[in-house]
């Protein structure tokens, strides 16, 4: 998740935004082929990273090494989100499978150039990946009152 999902995620989400400041509005938009090219790479990246998420016997974190956001009220030890997979993995294995599904529809809106459906989609991978973080990241942390009302 650190080093392939989250920053390909981050990447995507911040693509497209809006900054308001003392000068005025600022709007931030991929223009170049360049940066156009960058989105498709995280877009690829992200997509594969949940093929990598299904491969048998990987571990959420290596034996000895701790979960980068551990120090975050609500999110479970390792060792609990490992047994929360382990034990009903064609259900982990489904969220990475609409990982994939909305990875792709991620490259396709960049694939068009269409910053409107790269939105869409960025909202559509927030809900998915929301999804299997509250099952297994943090199923017992206290919910917003926006998200307790699902």
């Amino acid at each position: 998740m650190n080093s392939q999902v989250d920053p390909a995620a981050d990447f995507l989400w911040e693509a497209v935004s809006t900054e308001v400041t003392l000068e005025g509005t600022v709007e931030h938009r991929p223009q170049t082929d360049a940066e156009w090219l960058e989105l498709r790479h995280a877009a690829i990246r992200l997509a594969e990273s949940a093929n990598l998420l299904v491969i048998d016997g990987r571990r959420v974190v290596a034996e000895g090494h701790t979960l980068e956001d551990a120090h975050v009220q609500g999110i479970s030890p390792p060792e609990e989100i490992q047994r929360a997979i382990d034990a009903n993995r064609p259900a982990f294995n489904a969220h990475a499978r609409e990982l994939h599904t909305a990875a792709t529809l991620l490259l396709q809106a960049v694939d068009a150039r269409d910053v409107h459906a790269l939105v869409e989609a960025g909202g559509q991978l927030d809900e998915v990946c929301e999804a299997c973080h509250l099952r297994y990241w943090y199923p017992n942390a206290p919910l917003p009152p926006e998200l307790a009302q699902r």
